[in-house]
């Protein structure tokens, strides 16, 4: 049995849309992207009237040496809290999860990663970590369920975006007063408590059995 621990690329980062409602805002084309920062985050915005601002946190890992033969046991996504903010509202919302992704690329964003199209509805951890409990200064950990261990590609890439549970159900946080909750996580760009994936694994080499300590 062997578990690695695999940094994610420099393609960490986020994507966004905004609109003059809940059903524009989610369902767009995407407004910009920003993988060069030292965190990310994942927004859930209302404003004045019916005005809605959604970001998509996007985390991209090489897991081409998880032998292709293997069986993943079980694997976590470690986030590093870097900051939150929050106004207060709108009530209910700060509940974050992980779903797949597709991406343009391994290394970048783009502001066409943002449509809705390239995401899943399946929450991949089953416990969502609340903006209230999303710690600041350490990892902040979702174990994943059979749904996220399907989803780690050996022999590949595997991406996971972290969203609000809003987000991911289609669910307008509804509203009308300036609101939002905020949190980040530390990026590659950091250099130091990068996003990574633990996964633990039994591989198999010409039908022999690897074990690495």
């Amino acid at each position: 049995m062997s578990t690695v621990n695999i940094n994610s690329s420099a393609g960490d980062g986020y994507v966004g849309g905004a609109g003059g409602d809940w059903a524009t805002a989610y369902g767009q084309n995407g407004n910009f992207n920003d993988y060069t920062s030292t965190d990310a985050e994942s927004r859930i915005y209302v404003s004045a009237g019916s005005l809605r601002y959604i970001t998509r946190a996007i985390v991209q890992f090489d897991t081409s040496t998880i032998p292709a033969d293997a069986t993943i046991t079980s694997a976590t996504l470690c986030l590093y809290g870097a900051s939150k903010i929050t106004s207060g509202g709108p009530s209910g919302v700060g509940n974050m999860n992980i779903t797949t992704v597709t991406t343009a690329g391994n290394t970048t964003l783009s502001n066409s990663d943002y449509n809705i199209s390239n995401y899943g509805s399946t929450r991949l951890s089953d416990t969502s970590i609340s903006y209230a409990n999303w710690i600041i200064g350490q990892y902040n950990n979702y174990v994943l369920n059979a749904s996220g261990l399907a989803a780690i590609n050996k022999g590949g890439w595997t991406k996971f975006s972290w969203r609000h549970d809003e987000d991911i159900d289609n669910i307008d946080p509804g509203g009308n007063a300036f609101s939002y909750y905020i949190p980040y996580f530390q990026t590659s760009e950091n250099g130091t408590n990068v996003p990574y994936i633990s996964i633990t694994y039994i591989g198999t080499a010409n039908g022999n059995f690897l074990s690495i300590i």
